[in-house]
């Protein structure tokens, strides 16, 4: 008898796939918001999401590569497209430069302060005011 050799691949869980149809269906989104779009936790998604993401950006990668999509495509194709005469494909086009050049900062999450406002008032506004000194 044979020795098996390999790992035999089982069927991505539904979440799984759910998280590479939101990260190819829409690239621009980030891997945290595509993992909690697919149902993960926050706190998973917030910290495995890269982790989990990263073999199907590698995937989709080399199938660019396969169809001839290269960086250097990219490249003239994205420099054509920013002295285009339409502003708004110039500026589309250097958006898109920049963030396929991590040249934003990733977005932070917002944070909510639950803390009680209490502002106590006097009587009168002349309570608030400071005693007034004496003039020498």
């Amino acid at each position: 008898m044979a020795a098996k050799t390999g790992k035999t691949r089982k069927k991505p869980s539904a979440r799984r796939a759910k998280l590479e149809q939101e990260i190819r269906s829409n690239p621009e989104k980030s891997d945290v918001q595509a993992a909690m779009d697919a149902g993960y936790a926050k706190s998973t998604a917030h910290s495995e999401a890269s982790e989990m993401a990263a073999p199907i950006r590698a995937s989709m990668a080399a199938a660019f590569g396969r169809k001839g999509i290269t960086e250097d495509f990219l490249a003239g194709t994205t420099k054509t497209l920013l002295v285009h005469k339409d502003p708004h494909v110039r500026l589309r086009a250097v958006h898109m430069s920049i963030q396929v050049l991590d040249g934003y900062p990733a977005p932070k999450e917002p944070t909510e302060d639950s803390r009680p406002i209490t502002i106590v008032f006097g009587k009168s506004l002349s309570d608030m005011m400071p005693a007034e000194k004496p003039n020498p």
